[in-house]
């Protein structure tokens, strides 16, 4: 439970307790004879009864009103309830600005709203690439993988992540094959 839960949960074992208080008290004050008792009573009573009123009221005024709350905030503001997904212009501005981070981070809003867009996830795999971080790349083709439908989109995403490593690695290769010896034009 969390430390605003069991404040709730307290309050409310507090204002039961002071809502059997005051029952008691206010019904002492109407069976007793005694013209002090009575007022006495009555107004222990009366302020257990409004303690109550303060500790309890609000936390079960909200528990109540969330279901209410909820229906007419989608009747009224339907389109407050979610995120407006991000546009990809932004992600490929960023890309072209060598702004990696940004760009993978806006491709990674852009398949949690959009889980069917194949070119949220190629982009985002060519991002991860240009970026040196093969790590993101292979997890945008894990997440294509599982949430696209169609088995053609996933072919896709599974292609445009092999045709990436076999550049890199060709990449590689011609770099060591291009390894600088001065002594070679001596021979």
């Amino acid at each position: 439970m969390t430390q605003r839960s069991l404040g709730i949960a307290a309050r409310l074992i507090l204002a039961a307790g002071l809502l059997g208080a005051s029952i008691w008290l206010l019904n002492e004050a109407v069976e007793s004879g005694d013209l002090t008792g009575t007022l006495l009573n009555g107004i222990c009573g009366g302020v257990a009864l409004i303690s109550f009123s303060v500790l309890a009221v609000p936390q079960l005024a909200e528990f109540a009103g969330f279901p209410i709350r909820r229906y007419l905030g989608r009747v009224f503001w339907p389109d407050m309830s979610e995120e407006t997904p991000p546009n990809y212009d932004h992600a490929r501005e960023c890309r072209q600005l060598w702004r990696y981070k940004e760009a993978i981070e806006a491709y990674f809003r852009i398949v949690k709203f959009h889980s069917q867009e194949v070119e949220a996830y190629r982009e985002g795999i060519e991002t991860a690439f240009e970026a040196k971080t093969p790590q993101i790349a292979e997890k945008f083709c894990r997440m294509g993988l599982r949430r696209l439908r169609s088995k053609e989109d996933r072919d896709e995403v599974q292609r445009s992540l092999n045709v990436l490593v076999e550049r890199a690695e060709a990449l590689l290769t011609a770099q060591k094959e291009k390894v600088f010896d001065p002594l070679s034009r001596f021979e």
